[in-house]
C-alpha cells in the first residue's frame, strides 16, 4: 500500500476509517496504515508536462463498501477540484473546494474512487480568468464557478479507468492552458517568499519586495490566490507545523520550526483549526482513534 504513494510536499489530508477504529494520516509524501480492516491506497500523478507548473493530480481509492469513511482534508494553500466516482447519479458532479480556514470532512459510508485537481496558488485564476475568492471557504459545484467549464469536467466521469480519466483532465486543461494568464512576477516573488519562510512574512514586506502599495498588492493576491495572504501565510505554517509533529519533534520543536512565538501560538492554532492540541491530535493516531471532527 505504501509503494503506490509518490513523494509530493504539498498538501495535507486525514483519512479515518471510523467502524474499525483505523486511521490513515495522509500527510504530504506519508501515508500511514495502522491495524484494523480495510484497505486505501493513495498516490499521486503526473499531470501532463504543460501543466506541471499550475496543477498537479491526487487519487484515492478503496474496496470495502461496508465501512464509513471521512476524508478530512486539512487547511492548505491550494484550490482543489474533486471528482467522486462512486457517487449517486444525481450527486455525479465535479465540486471545488476551495481554500479552506478550518478542516473540511467529507463523510461517506461507500467505498472511496476519488480523483482531485489540485492548483498551485495562482494556478486557478491563470486558467479559468475566474477570481478565486469565488470558492473561498467553500465546497460547491464547479457548475455555480465555472459555468462555461462544467460540463467539460463533467465528461470525465464517464471514463471508466484512471488513465482514461488523467486523459480526459489533461485535455480539458490543456484547452485552457493555451489561453493562461501569466502570474504577475511581483505575486510570484511573494508566493515564493511565503515558501522560502514557511509563511512568516508581512503583508508590508511582500507588497514592497512586488513594488506594490499595500492596497493594490492585497486585491491582486486576493484575486489570484482567493484569500488574503495573512490566511495563506497562517495555512502555510500550519501544515509545516503538522509536517514537524509527524516526524516526531515535540510541540516545542515544531512550533518553533513552524515559525510560531512559542508553543502557547501554536496550540492556539491548532485549536481553532482542529478543536484539539497538537499533543491530543497526535495521541488519536498513537492509540488508533479517530479525530472527533464534526
Amino acid at each position: 500500500m505504501g509503494r503506490s504513494w509518490k513523494k509530493t510536499p504539498e498538501g495535507v489530508y486525514f483519512v479515518t476509517i471510523r467502524k474499525s477504529a483505523d486511521m490513515l494520516y495522509v500527510i504530504g509524501a506519508k501515508m500511514m496504515k495502522k491495524k484494523g480492516e480495510g484497505r486505501i491506497y493513495g498516490r499521486n500523478l503526473k499531470p501532463a508536462p504543460r501543466l506541471a507548473e499550475l496543477v498537479s493530480y491526487w487519487t484515492i481509492t478503496s474496496r470495502h463498501r461496508t465501512v464509513r469513511r471521512d476524508l478530512i482534508f486539512a487547511p492548505d494553500e491550494h484550490i482543489e477540484i474533486i471528482f467522486d466516482f462512486h457517487a449517486g447519479a444525481a450527486k455525479r458532479t465535479a465540486m471545488i473546494l476551495g481554500i479552506q480556514r478550518k478542516p473540511r470532512n467529507l463523510k461517506t459510508k461507500r467505498a472511496l474512487d476519488i480523483i482531485g485537481i489540485k492548483f498551485k496558488p495562482g494556478g486557478f485564476y491563470s486558467l479559468f480568468r475566474v477570481p478565486a475568492t469565488a470558492c473561498f471557504d467553500k465546497l460547491i459545484p464547479v457548475s455555480s464557478v465555472l459555468r462555461g467549464e462544467s460540463e467539460r469536467f463533467n465528461e470525465v466521469f464517464r471514463m471508466k479507468t484512471l488513465a482514461a480519466r488523467i486523459r480526459c483532465l489533461n485535455s480539458i486543461l490543456e484547452r485552457s492552458e493555451k489561453t493562461k494568464e501569466p502570474l504577475p512576477p511581483g505575486l510570484k516573488l511573494a508566493l515564493e517568499n511565503i515558501h522560502a519562510r514557511n509563511g512568516n512574512i508581512t503583508v508590508r514586506e511582500m507588497a514592497a519586495g512586488a513594488g506594490w502599495s499595500r492596497r493594490w498588492f492585497l486585491a491582486a493576491f486576493k484575486k489570484w490566490v482567493g484569500v488574503p495572504p495573512q490566511v495563506l501565510c497562517g495555512n502555510f505554517k500550519f501544515v509545516t507545523a503538522i509536517r514537524s509533529l509527524d516526524t516526531g519533534d515535540k510541540p516545542v520543536s515544531a512550533a518553533q520550526n513552524a515559525g510560531y512565538s512559542d508553543q502557547a501560538h501554536l496550540n492556539r492554532s491548532f485549536k481553532n483549526r482542529l478543536g484539539l492540541t497538537p499533543t491530543k491530535t497526535f495521541k488519536f493516531r498513537k492509540y488508533k482513534k479517530p479525530l472527533p471532527l464534526s
